[in-house]
């Protein structure tokens, strides 16, 4: 079994490739610059499980014109064109209001967290639907299950509520060749990524980090669930309600 991990270098992604790679036999790592990380990530799997490593680098400079052009002839395609496991965990946050939102970061925004997943998604899923087998998971944000209104991050927000409408069409449309797509909508989680005053100020609100051990558990009985699909899981402390 084939397994591909968008956003595997770091934090969440790094966490859920390190638990794939106990399952199936190759593993796809599409991943930043994070060298070290990616390096820990090597050694792990070489150290603990038979599986056969495969990684390409990715970069948010590389924009999306660049992407579409030189995808066609990547190996991320190759190799994404026969995965049975798709878990995606890239998409990048932004904290802006909508006044002050340039071209750039809309553009950004919106294919980071909405385009390019739903892009991979598409390519993925001949194959799956020829084996009558595929698994999808993608991430979601705190409170994008439903239309509603995000003062602060409206644009991120927006992106993230559509990529949650399209786990459930996927859901629905691909139920019959047992290819299963949910969601994860995590909190604040803890990861390299979130700094000393972040970690502060969620203590003082009573609404402590959640662990990466936590989110990779939610993200493994998703993926090996033979029965749930379309599924927007909230693992984020009750912090959306």
């Amino acid at each position: 079994m084939k397994a591909l991990v968008i956003g595997g270098s770091g934090g969440i992604g790094h966490e859920i490739a390190k638990r794939l790679s106990h399952d199936v036999s190759l593993l796809g790592i599409h991943a930043g610059s994070d060298s070290q990380k990616l390096a820990e990530l090597i050694d792990y799997t070489e150290k603990n499980t038979k599986t056969a490593t495969f990684i390409q680098h990715f970069s948010l400079e590389e924009g999306t014109k660049i992407f579409f052009q030189s995808f066609k002839q990547s190996a991320l395609n190759v190799f994404l064109e026969d995965t049975d496991i798709l878990c995606i965990c890239f998409g990048p946050f932004l904290q802006k209001p909508v006044h002050l939102m340039t071209e750039k970061e809309w553009l950004d925004i919106s294919f980071f967290n909405y385009t390019f997943p739903g892009f991979l998604i598409s390519q993925a899923l001949p194959s799956m639907m020829r084996k009558e087998f595929g698994r999808i998971l993608v991430f979601g944000g705190t409170r994008t299950e439903y239309i509603r209104g995000f003062k602060t991050n409206a644009a991120y927000g927006g992106a993230k509520t559509a990529l949650c409408s399209l786990v459930q069409s996927v859901s629905s449309s691909y139920a019959s060749k047992n290819i299963r797509c949910n969601a994860i909508l995590p909190g604040f989680v803890d990861t390299e990524y979130i700094d000393e005053s972040q970690r502060k100020e969620r203590i003082r609100l009573g609404a402590p980090l959640i662990s990466l051990d936590k989110i990779a558990d939610a993200a493994v009985f998703l993926l090996k669930s033979e029965h749930i699909s379309g599924e927007l899981l909230r693992v984020d402390g009750g912090l959306s309600f």
